[in-house]
């Protein structure tokens, strides 16, 4: 590409592979939705619910499920909608070292329809009766509470003076995986504790492409460069949470609970690109292949959290919780950087360029507050309502970002919740829908110049929820009753 000439990205080939890994993370601030009570409330429970959710948000509250039963719940499809409306530019008008300059376009878009289970859980109780004092609920569960997934596209073109024309497509899955064994105990008539203990299994992927020409008015080619960079990769790690919930009497309770930050246990990243380069003098036609493999630490932040719960069975409820995420620093380090370019020119040979690169990013020290309520039509169904809202406390980009750091988020997010519920002795299911609106700022690239700046994020999301909670030992009685009734209509 012609140097000074406007390039809508302009980075390093090992920066942009640090981008492409999907280095920033987005905050975990976001309120966490499992499992059918929980997730329809608004994410609140922790100080009063019984539902497999409190595995993650605080297993005291496990030792309020009595006898064996089983929970599967489920994203049935989310649609996700996000907008970068100023990405290319502030403004459709700039200028350049080429003179004033006329952009036709300068937002990105993306949408994604995606569909995943988030959570598969057995509890058993074990010892007394629910709700009395030694009352045990031991509890395996495999939990899947975010899935990111991120898209963007766009093409802008310049206009006046010159013609230029740049397009970008960036996409980002990363997932988190929890499994582990809880333990619930009740110790006397008012106090639950419970502890969890998870192994977090923390995959991601991501490809970025770009494409730039530099023309004249008349459409003679000047320059070009295009790039694309792949990668996979995953961090392992071992977290564990603990939390107390206080019975003040049969409607009111209150719970707190710590999750610690989490033991890294290994992580690994692989990935490549290439660059193609052309300009008319001739001096820049080559290509850049890039390889690299290294190792990914994706650490899961201290989270504090307290709620309360007033409910009266059979006629209504509310619940509250807040959660205060204190970061841990999060860090991939990616070695072992091979660029071979090979230059295009008469006689040229290929140069081999081994370097290390790394990326450390800063978490994001964030709120998040969840209130909910339910209401009973009837004994056996219930509606469920709530609201939600998280965001970052301080800001998670510099005043003068790095190019690496183009489509990081720093987001807030609010958000509501309805739900309707029947309730069974032995089944009880879950049907309603999530509505989330994101908002704040990203990363983008400077058009006609180096480095980066700092623009507007926004994001829609339209979840459809369903699970479902199985009473293994009302079911199996239910068998019992059912193959005796049989029985005895054959001896008569």
């Amino acid at each position: 590409m012609v140097k000074g000439g406007p390039s809508g990205i302009r980075v390093a080939a090992a920066c942009a592979l640090l981008l492409a890994s999907g280095m920033s993370r987005p905050a975990r601030a976001q309120v966490t939705l499992l499992a059918g009570e929980t997730a329809m409330m608004g994410g609140a429970g922790s100080g009063g619910s019984g539902d497999p959710a409190m595995a993650l948000l605080n297993p005291a509250g496990l030792a309020r499920a009595g006898a064996v039963r089983a929970s599967i719940s489920a994203t049935a499809y989310a649609l996700v909608a996000g907008s970068v409306p100023r990405f290319f530019n502030e403004s459709t008008s700039t200028n350049t070292a080429f003179g004033d300059t006329t952009l036709d376009n300068i937002g990105v878009s993306g949408n994604e329809l995606r569909a995943f289970p988030s959570l598969v859980a057995l509890l058993i109780g074990l010892g007394p009766e629910v709700g009395k004092p030694g009352h045990m609920t031991l509890g395996l569960s495999l939990l899947l509470p975010r899935t990111t997934v991120r898209y963007f596209e766009g093409a802008s073109i310049a206009t006046r003076n010159y013609a230029g024309r740049q397009t970008i497509a960036y996409s980002l899955r990363s997932d988190e995986l929890y499994g582990g064994v809880s333990f619930a105990m009740q110790l006397g008539r008012r106090v639950l504790i419970g502890a969890s203990l998870f192994a977090v299994f923390q995959p991601f992927s991501s490809v970025l492409s770009t494409h730039y020409t530099l023309s004249d008015s008349s459409g003679t080619l000047y320059a070009s460069q295009d790039l694309k960079a792949t990668n996979s990769g995953f961090s392992f790690e071992l977290a564990a949470a603990v939390g107390a919930q206080l019975l003040v009497t049969d409607a009111l309770s209150f719970g707190l609970s710590v999750t610690a930050p989490s033991l890294h246990l290994g992580g690994n990243v692989e990935g490549g690109g290439e660059t193609k380069q052309y300009s008319n003098d001739a001096t820049l036609n080559e290509v850049t292949i890039d390889r690299f493999d290294g190792t990914a630490t994706i650490n899961l932040p201290l989270r504090v959290a307290g709620g309360f719960s007033y409910r009266r069975r059979g006629s209504f409820g509310v619940v509250a919780d807040a959660a205060l995420i204190v970061p841990v620093r999060s860090t991939r380090t990616v070695s072992n950087v091979t660029s071979t370019t090979l230059s295009l020119q008469p006689g040229a040979s290929p140069n081999t360029v081994e370097t290390d690169a790394s990326l450390t990013t800063e978490g994001q020290l964030s709120f998040a507050a969840s209130v909910g309520g339910e209401y009973y039509l009837t004994p056996s169904w219930v509606v469920r309502a709530g609201g939600f809202f998280d965001r970052p406390l301080r800001a998670a980009f510099r005043d003068n970002p790095a190019p690496s750091e183009i489509f990081g988020v720093r987001m807030s997010h609010v958000g509501a919740t309805l739900g309707l519920a029947q309730l069974g002795r032995a089944l009880s299911t879950t049907v309603g829908v999530v509505l989330r609106h994101g908002f704040g700022e990203t990363v983008a690239p400077i058009w006609g110049a180096p480095g980066a700046r700092q623009t507007d994020y926004r994001q829609y999301e339209l979840m459809v929820f369903m699970s479902g909670g199985f009473d293994l030992s009302e079911i199996k009685e239910a068998i019992k009753k059912h193959l005796s009734a049989r029985g005895g209509r054959h001896a008569s």
